[in-house]
């Protein structure tokens, strides 16, 4: 068993909102909360914004929120589609720091005040993580070692951003709320990576190694074919793979290139100069592969390479 290290001694504990958007994943979500709720922070407020779930979820976090005031339940009528619901959760929230948690994820014991120890004794960092560790019914599949972006240069940081981003754990971390609120998180494919790319662009990252965010792999965003359908995008970017981070990297460099405020560090010129190497970046780690990928397995590359079958 991991030993957990010593809890830091924070002197005015500042509010920490946890947003957990959720849809009929109640055997989960339970587990979700229960990470937070037994956290050991003690200024904490939990948001569960409910879309429209009819799997029990509305009694059991009713529940819930009656028995600890620091709970609060917001439940959607209608089905708004998972950008607006993991919006409503953060809007709705009210605390210093905000993090979204994945309502089939969890987190270790103490990793709230030791996200809270590192913001509060860096007012240049924006962003605190764990490293991300992916479980597959229950086993480790893999982790991520977590990101760090300490650069003082704000395009620095944005570039090192894409040339390391993985699965986007830091898209969990703890942030500082008020500066959230003001990134543009598109709705578009890698809205998620322009979110946090922004975030990049404002201020320093910073990964704390002893403690992990666990994620089930298996969720809305398991394939391309989610990715698409939760974002509302053409159906056609899911039918091939490099399609699909051809998408990522033009959405992204369109985001980078055209909206002054998402990136406003950053002047015109470096934010064209910015996209360029964005976009290079994406194609050569993600595009290029999987084309290739995808013309080993067509039927005139099998005939030309017959002793590859």
């Amino acid at each position: 068993m991991t030993e957990v290290p010593p809890l830091p001694h924070i002197e005015k504990s500042p509010l920490v909102s946890v947003g957990i958007p959720t849809y009929n994943r109640l055997p989960m979500l339970k587990r979700a909360i229960q990470s937070v709720l037994q956290d050991a922070y003690a200024n904490l407020e939990l948001v569960i914004s409910d879309n429209a779930s009819t799997d029990g979820t509305r009694d059991y976090c009713a529940e819930i929120a009656r028995n600890d005031p620091r709970v609060r339940y917001l439940r959607h009528e209608t089905n708004k589609g998972a950008h607006e619901n993991f919006m409503t959760a953060l809007r709705s929230a009210q605390g210093t720091y905000f993090m979204w948690l994945g309502d089939d994820d969890w987190i270790d014991a103490g990793y709230i005040p030791r996200c809270v120890e590192t913001l509060e004794n860096n007012p240049g960092t924006v962003l605190v993580c764990g490293r991300a560790r992916y479980y597959q019914n229950d086993s480790l599949i893999s982790e991520e070692m977590g990101m760090s972006l300490l650069q003082d240069s704000a395009l620095e940081r944005l570039l090192r951003y894409f040339r390391v981003v993985s699965r986007n754990g830091e898209y969990y971390g703890l942030m500082r709320r008020s500066l959230l609120l003001r990134t543009p998180y598109p709705k578009t494919i890698g809205g998620d990576w322009s979110l946090i790319a922004s975030m990049a662009c404002r201020g320093k990252f910073s990964s704390l190694p002893t403690i992990s965010i666990n994620r089930a792999l298996g969720g809305a965003t398991a394939n391309a074919e989610s990715v698409v359908n939760i974002t509302g995008s053409t159906g056609f970017l899911a039918s091939s793979t490099w399609l699909f981070w051809l998408a990522i990297a033009a959405y992204s460099v369109r985001e980078i290139i055209s909206d002054p405020t998402a990136y406003a560090p950053l002047n015109r010129i470096q934010r064209i100069w910015a996209g360029l190497l964005v976009f290079s970046t994406i194609f050569r780690r993600y595009v290029r592969p999987e084309m290739g990928n995808s013309l080993r397995q067509t039927k005139v590359w099998k005939f030309l390479h017959p002793s590859q079958e």
